[in-house]
């Protein structure tokens, strides 16, 4: 169903619209659910293009592509990859929320998840702090 309602969007509204790319996010979020995680990642892509587009790279909307990447790579075990995803939403983050945003601390959280999962403990209490 999901992808009855991107394809319904993209006719009505055009390829370059942010509920597409909402649309293409939630078909991502499927897909990984479903363990599909190449699918997912390439459908993430097409979003973050699309947010890009809109609103430009160092724009706060188009972080949402970047931290759900992340989490995809993360299941996958592709932790190097998933920490770069996240460090590229926290830097825009960061920049456009600043460093004391509620924003910000979820991504700081999601790098140390992920810095568990690699057994680096120190690291990750840092970013849990």
């Amino acid at each position: 169903e999901f992808k009855k309602s991107l394809a319904i969007r993209e006719d009505v509204l055009g390829q370059d619209h942010l509920l597409v790319a909402d649309s293409y996010l939630t078909v991502a979020q499927t897909l990984c659910d479903k363990g599909e995680y190449k699918k997912a990642i390439a459908e993430c892509r097409t979003a973050l293009i699309i947010q890009e587009s809109i609103f430009g790279e160092e724009d706060e909307n188009v972080t949402q592509s970047h931290i759900l990447i992340g989490d995809i790579l993360g299941e996958q075990g592709e932790y190097e990859a998933a920490i770069k995803s996240y460090e590229k939403a926290l830097a825009i983050r960061e920049e456009v929320l600043g460093k004391k945003h509620h924003k910000v601390a979820d991504t700081l959280s999601s790098i140390g998840i992920i810095k568990l999962k690699q057994g680096d403990f120190d690291d990750a209490e840092l970013f849990h702090r």
